[in-house]
């Protein structure tokens, strides 16, 4: 049985994290546990309910939400009738992002497409036009490229970082995760007045733990950053199985954990490993400076959104072309005897017999140009 304690706590970290102001400013919370547990429900849950203290009306306003689109997703709820909002005041719009030159297409569980409202869709081409784009007070569904190409200003920065010849980078093309490094380098460094949170289901996939090569350094540059977050009243709230899933210099700046069902305490944790083995799916345990549980509530199941890109994996055709020509052009060259008609791959550039009838083999001599 959860005390009265437990709870106080637990409603005033939830609320810590929820609830914005510009003396404390954004917030670091990382959410943990088992696949199963719950962790996307509670996200999305949690999305719609940020709001921020207006610093010269001190009255609550709807923060702007961008949300990391992901290949088998939830957001598409939200635009069921029946979703359960918190309440009226935080029933917000969806808007889905996508790169200009990739072709998305948007289908349920069951295969049927997905129907959107009037301007719910708006492309991007670089994070300068994303970040216009950008509807205030709303939940902004984010899809980074399909193919990630850098742009200048953040090569640049890499360069100077991992101390590399100019223009080393040039022309090379990188996971395409990686692309929120610099969505929200570029955010902390334009972000008008105001408050924003950014959430990021499985973190893992963007930070990972012990990077290598370019990703390093690309990482060191967001851990870096990421501690001026707070005084931009930028809050990034994401989820992983497990704290060892994610890059360690993200970890130390992590101000709030919640933990569900199979997760492991953190180092240092004053939850006990056993609590959170046999968690009721759903709940959480939030701790910072104490801890509690509480629960935001189940969502209705609903057939989740399917997002395929004509221009990576989605594309069927794509799959086609290994049977194709091209997939050939590698294989080893072959040479048939003119006497005895045998053919075999040589071992050498030019062989000088045939290993079937060792007749002797005359290589044609090029003039010289």
């Amino acid at each position: 049985m959860v005390s009265s304690i437990n709870r106080t706590i637990a409603e005033r970290l939830l609320n810590e994290i929820r609830i914005h102001d510009i003396n404390p400013g954004g917030k670091m919370v990382a959410l943990l546990g088992s696949k199963g547990s719950g962790k996307s429900h509670f996200l999305t849950r949690l999305a719609h309910q940020m709001v921020f203290l207006h610093p010269a009306k001190q009255i609550l306003q709807r923060e702007t939400v961008i949300w990391r689109g992901r290949s088998l997703d939830y957001w598409t709820w939200m635009y069921e009738p029946d979703f359960e909002w918190e309440g009226p005041e935080f029933r917000r719009k969806v808007y889905v992002h996508f790169f200009i030159d990739d072709t998305p297409q948007f289908i349920n569980e069951i295969g049927d497409p997905i129907q959107f409202p009037p301007d719910a869709l708006r492309p991007y081409r670089t994070v300068v036009d994303l970040h216009a784009n950008l509807m205030l007070g709303e939940i902004n569904v984010v899809y980074e490229p399909t193919k990630y190409q850098m742009s200048r200003a953040m090569h640049d920065l890499l360069i100077a970082r991992s101390c590399s010849k100019p223009r080393a980078l040039e022309d090379l093309e990188f996971d395409p995760a990686l692309w929120w490094v610099e969505f929200l380098f570029y955010l902390l460094q334009f972000k008008k007045a105001g408050f924003l949170s950014v959430f990021i289901d499985e973190a893992d996939e963007v930070f990972p733990a012990n990077p290598s090569g370019i990703r390093w350094h690309l990482q060191g540059l967001f851990c870096d950053a990421a501690k001026d977050f707070r005084k931009a009243n930028i809050s990034f709230i994401f989820s992983m199985h497990d704290t060892t899933d994610l890059d360690y210099r993200l970890r130390s700046k992590t101000q709030y954990y919640g933990y569900m069902r199979g997760a492991r305490p953190k180092n240092g944790s004053m939850i006990p490993r056993t609590t959170l083995i046999m968690l009721p799916i759903g709940d959480v345990i939030l701790e910072r400076d104490g801890y509690g549980t509480t629960n935001l509530g189940k969502l209705t199941e609903r057939p989740r959104v399917r997002t395929l890109f004509l221009t990576g994996s989605g594309n069927k055709s794509a799959w086609e072309e290994l049977a194709s020509d091209d997939t050939h052009k590698d294989e080893p060259a072959t040479l048939t005897c003119p006497l005895c008609g045998h053919t075999w791959v040589p071992r050498t550039f030019a062989p000088s017999r045939c290993p079937n009838c060792h007749a002797r083999l005359e290589c044609e001599v090029m003039d010289e140009v």
